[in-house]
């Protein structure tokens, strides 16, 4: 079967992620499997990197969807490689590949939707849901807005498939005692890196050799560090930018920190659980969905830097908690999202 995963995003994210590691997870399972990227996309070099056949497209975010010249020059290129399945990662990909998909009959047209921002039921947004075959999401609530939204629109075929990991089987040798908060996020508002901010300089008043380690990089980066100083904590900040593997700063890291404003799922979150780390999140979906509270972490109502910061300063305080929280938290992921069973998952969806 000729799979191929849409994503024209220029960043790196938890969208990004998935499409790279199930491309790479289905080649291995014998799949024919290419990705099709934006050029100069992060995802685009990474997928060569792991030995993906990558098709790249000059595609603008603004302009491309009603750009003829980008449409057809993609129906050729589906109608030349003629796969069975297109994978798209958003309502631009739907827009592009999987309208011309539709036109060239590509059998399964399958659309992947992890974020809980809302899809407005515009007419073009309704016509590209009915030129698809297949609905995925990561989380009930999302399935539960689309059909809200859309209805009898929305393929017959929904499903929900978590991310998946891939399980790290240790052995573990954190070091609990190092105060060390970490963060692994895209450096824009939503993503709530100014509200761990906050939290951490109510932090450091108690715990004065705690350190914030922020891995990622965003437009709002300037103004990050700007705030930062004017709390007095920047020479505790660690702006790590991109990192490319963030396990291995991870696993020098007592806590992990969420302080998203909204979620899709947290791809970081579930890899901050892999190296048996407890977590400190807002009660948004999809912390609520992966950490149970007081068992593998800390839930706090949205968004109370305060009640964050007391969660933070007590966790940093009991290693030992700390160490009994991650290795609770690892047996959950181990139960709910392990790639090798989401990987089962997904082929069964290509097959229906």
């Amino acid at each position: 079967m000729k799979v191929f995963f849409v994503n024209f995003s220029p960043s790196w994210g938890g969208g990004e992620q998935w499409h790279l590691s199930n491309a790479s997870a289905l080649l291995r399972c014998g799949y024919e499997t290419g990705m099709i990227t934006r050029t100069g996309s992060i995802l685009g070099a990474r997928a060569k990197q792991a030995g993906l056949t990558v098709h790249e497209f000059h595609i603008n975010r603004r302009f491309s969807n009603v750009d003829p010249f980008k449409h057809y020059k993609v129906y050729r290129f589906l109608q030349h490689e003629n796969p069975d399945a297109i994978i798209a990662n958003g309502p631009n990909e739907l827009k592009i590949a999987g309208f011309m998909g539709h036109f060239t009959g590509v059998k399964k047209i399958i659309y992947r939707r992890g974020n809980y921002s809302r899809i407005k039921p515009y007419y073009i947004n309704r016509m590209l849901f009915g030129k698809t075959t297949h609905l995925i999401v990561t989380a009930q609530s999302i399935l539960d807005q689309l059909n809200k939204d859309f209805g009898s629109l929305l393929p017959c075929r929904q499903f929900i498939l978590p991310n998946g990991i891939q399980i790290n089987p240790g052995p573990f040798f954190n070091d609990f005692t190092s105060g060390r908060i970490a963060v692994v996020a895209r450096l824009s508002q939503e993503k709530g890196v100014d509200l761990a901010i906050r939290a951490f300089a109510k932090v450091a008043v108690k715990c004065p050799d705690a350190r914030l380690s922020i891995m990622g990089e965003g437009r709002e980066r300037d103004h990050l560090i700007k705030l930062a100083g004017e709390l007095g904590i920047l020479e505790k900040t660690d702006f790590m930018g991109q990192v490319e593997h963030p396990m291995e700063v991870l696993k020098n890291c007592s806590v992990f920190l969420l302080p998203s404003r909204w979620e899709g799922f947290s791809t970081a979150l579930i890899e901050s659980m892999n190296m048996q780390l407890p977590a400190v999140a807002f009660e948004i979906d999809a912390a609520c969905t992966k950490i149970r509270d007081g068992e593998t972490g800390y839930l706090v109502p949205c968004f109370d830097v305060v009640k964050m910061a007391e969660k933070l300063v007590h966790l940093l305080k009991n290693p030992d908690l700390c160490r009994s929280m991650g290795m609770a938290a690892y047996q959950v992921l181990c139960d709910h999202f392990d790639e090798n069973k989401t990987i089962l998952m997904l082929e069964s969806i290509l097959k229906d």
